[in-house]
């Protein structure tokens, strides 16, 4: 051992629950070469940086040190023609060697995997003079290692040995503490709309404002826009305001506290994004702001999984909507109070047993038994199973475009696995859950996809055009024209259908 480096991390500055980026800004310096050796025997020798770590963990009934080797990094070391001016040559970052490969995470909030890139060592620059061997570290980063979850204290070693010189004597007094500090920089997103508090955004529309707020800086942040165009207004030291400008593009904006932390965030720019809360008031003319707000929050995070990407088949895709559960937009459930008369009617079932219709049809004597009716009428039926199977009841016709009958309900389940894995939704489990706002609507879109309606409405904003969609949706069904004037009245002035031509291109 020739000489070593200790620095320590200050305890305030430990780490959250998530393993954390360490990096260090700071200097170096290794004790010299024992005073017993010959400037000769130094010509050509190799010297081995070994990088180690000691976390002293606290549990409930006792302090323990752990040590962590984080990686070596070799040098040659060689001095002028006449051996008397030490040199030194010394690998750089990408021969860095890691005991243990670095360990992948996700970014923090939405920060781009390139802001908690691992890179062992920048500028490290290390040279010999008088027979010193010193140097400068600008920068040392790593992720702490599996199961150092919480620590009071933690000590960075770097050990420098040559090869050859194990009689060098070490002098221990240059040996140097440093506080590193934690690089916990992250960048939140938030979009201004109408709701002072939305869910963060990466995909975002043109001339959309988004709030900029680094989290966890150390001091004042820098805010940069790296590629791309758009506005950037700063509002304070750890604020900004992005708008984009209008064009489709990416976007790559970073944040530099003054500690050097960097923190990445890449939005993607799109035409006719979003579809805000103003445009749905003048579909869903008679719904609740809640009601309004969760529509806008589903609509936007997965429209582009189904091919609702245009302002037309947007005008098209909710006059279907609002034909079928109306200006409140609270997703439909099938009654099924009938009466006998009206169970004769409506079922062939009930046509073939008019016995059982006055047994469970609403009468002046009893309310209907809607379990009953709903297990006869759709027994057999669109998957359904048999009467004692209770199908027909649980798979009645539900959400915001009516599904009816287990294999309908199961196909969109599908589709929805298929296109956004990952949404939560499950109609299959929690056939109830189509009555909720998130959950029907995205089923509907899903039906929309799988059902390919998108071709049908790309045809135009025509009467035959929304028919075709109409019979895609619900043929046979006695409101055509109802469904042609909420087109043409409605969802087509609100999507503003005439001027708006440009496309969305759908997700990567």
């Amino acid at each position: 051992m020739i000489g070593s480096i200790r620095m320590i991390i200050d305890p305030l500055l430990g780490p959250a629950d998530d393993p954390q980026q360490i990096v260090h800004h700071g200097s170096l310096r290794l004790t010299r070469f024992g005073e017993g050796e010959s400037e000769a025997e130094l010509v050509s020798r190799a010297a081995e940086f070994t990088f180690k770590a000691i976390y002293i963990v606290e549990t409930e009934n006792e302090q323990k040190a752990e040590e962590h080797v984080l990686g070596k990094l070799t040098s040659a070391i060689a001095f002028n023609e006449d051996g008397t001016v030490p040199l030194v040559s010394i690998a750089d970052a990408s021969e860095f060697e890691p005991v243990e490969p670095a360990r992948s995470r996700p970014p923090p909030n939405n920060s781009s995997p390139e802001s908690v890139n691992v890179c062992p060592f920048q500028n490290l620059h290390i040279h010999l003079f008088e027979g010193n061997f010193s140097g400068v570290l600008d920068k040392l980063e790593f992720v702490l290692p599996p199961g150092i979850e919480n620590f009071t204290d933690m000590e960075v070693y770097a050990e420098l040995s040559i090869g050859g010189a194990e009689e060098a004597v070490t002098e221990n007094n240059d040996v140097l503490d440093i506080a590193l500090p934690v690089c916990r920089l992250a960048i939140q997103s938030e979009a201004v709309l109408e709701r002072p508090v939305d869910r963060e955004r990466l995909r975002i529309a043109v001339t959309e404002e988004i709030n900029l707020t680094a989290l966890g800086a150390h001091g004042n942040v820098e805010w940069q826009i790296v590629s791309g165009n758009g506005q950037l207004d700063v509002v304070n030291g750890t604020q900004a305001i992005f708008t984009a400008h209008d064009e489709e593009e990416t976007t790559v904006i970073q944040a530099v506290d003054s500690g050097g932390c960097v923190a990445i965030i890449t939005f993607t720019v799109v035409f006719n994004y979003l579809v805000t809360k103003n445009i749905l008031e003048q579909i869903f003319t008679r719904a609740t702001d809640d009601r309004l707000d969760d529509l806008v929050d589903a609509f936007n995070e997965s429209y582009h999984r189904f091919f609702l990407d245009t302002c037309l088949r947007r005008a098209h895709f909710f006059a279907q909507v609002l034909t079928e559960v109306g200006a409140r937009a609270i997703p439909r459930e099938e009654s099924l109070n009938y009466t006998p008369e009206g169970l004769r009617r409506h079922f062939r079932y009930f046509r073939d047993h008019p016995e059982e219709a006055e047994l469970f049809g609403r009468t002046d004597d009893h309310p209907a038994d809607e379990p009953a009716i709903g297990n006869r009428a759709y027994a057999n039926r669109n998957g359904n199973g048999d009467i004692a199977s209770g199908d027909g009841f649980a798979f009645r016709g539900r959400g915001y475009i009516q599904l009816t009958g287990r294999a309908n309900y199961n196909a969109i389940q599908n589709e929805l696995n298929a296109r956004f894995p990952g949404s939560g939704v499950d109609i299959m489990g929690d056939v109830d859950s189509l009555t909720e706002t998130r959950a029907g609507l995205l089923s509907a879109m899903a039906y929309w996809s799988r059902n390919n309606l998108h071709t049908r409405a790309d045809a135009g904003a025509t009467d035959a055009a929304v028919d075709d969609v109409t019979n895609g949706v619900n043929p046979g069904t006695p409101n055509p024209g109802e469904r042609r004037d909420n087109f043409h009245n409605t969802t087509a002035v609100a999507f503003n259908v005439s001027a708006c031509t440009r496309a969305v291109p759908p997700a990567p």
